[in-house]
């Protein structure tokens, strides 16, 4: 079986939801979530009455072995196995696959079927899964955003100085604040022109070894926040991370 990824825990208690949410980079955040596969992933049906390690409010969690499919934004792929902890429902993240450019993937170890993002759902095998009510309202935008997400991943920016180097993806504004070199006054202008979503189309768009250049969408963004101070000596290439 697939290694299991604890990124999403989605706590529902009786009065409503509760979703915790601990992530360190762009990639972990669900931005699609599918209804109930039921029992139609015989990885995750298998787990049913076995016991985590982890316990929610000193209760036991058991996995009652069904689920629901989540795409992060970086169009990856997940099966959501739900569990019950006491009177809480708990859901687990287990990675399936990085979805193509295409928005499809499998089958692949573990999971069985081949997988296919639609506007309506997730195809899998000849059975269409539908997205949950609660989407959002334009599926189509999100599925372009997702294509873009697909060939961003595995690739970032780095850049080297003869007494610096920093690497960067989507999340460049992180960057930016930590180093907090930037020009205060041009706060709202370094905004706009380092937006993650214009870093994730440069990225999608680029090839292992593209050389950045200060007229680039994403050099104008080093330029404007002072992360490259001087673009005669430093050299910025599109690497794999």
């Amino acid at each position: 079986m697939k290694q299991k990824v604890w990124q999403v825990l989605s706590i529902i208690v009786l009065l409503g939801c509760i979703t915790h949410t601990a992530y360190a980079s762009r990639s972990l955040i669900p931005v699609l979530s599918s209804t109930d596969f039921g029992t139609a992933e015989p990885t995750i049906s298998a787990l049913a009455g076995t016991a985590e390690s982890a316990t929610f409010g000193n209760n036991k969690c058991v996995y009652d072995g069904t689920g629901h499919y989540s795409v992060k934004d970086d169009a990856q792929l997940f099966a959501e196995a739900t569990m019950k902890c006491g009177n809480a429902g708990v859901s687990a993240g287990h990675l399936i696959c990085q979805l193509t450019t295409n928005l499809d993937c499998g089958p692949v170890d573990g999971y069985r079927h081949h997988y296919q993002l639609t506007e309506q759902g997730i195809q899998v095998d000849n059975q269409l899964i539908a997205w949950s009510i609660n989407q959002p309202t334009n599926v189509q935008v999100v599925l372009k955003g997702l294509v873009s997400g697909s060939g961003a991943h595995g690739k970032e920016i780095t850049c080297v100085a003869p007494r610096s180097k920093f690497s960067t993806t989507e999340n460049v504004m992180n960057l930016i604040l930590m180093e907090n070199n930037y020009d205060h006054s041009k706060k709202n202008e370094i905004d706009k022109m380092c937006d993650g979503n214009l870093f994730v189309q440069y990225l999608a768009a680029a090839k292992i070894g593209d050389t950045v250049d200060q007229n680039s969408v994403a050099g104008q963004c080093f330029t404007i926040s002072n992360l490259v101070k001087d673009w005669a000596t430093t050299k910025c290439t599109v690497a794999s991370k």
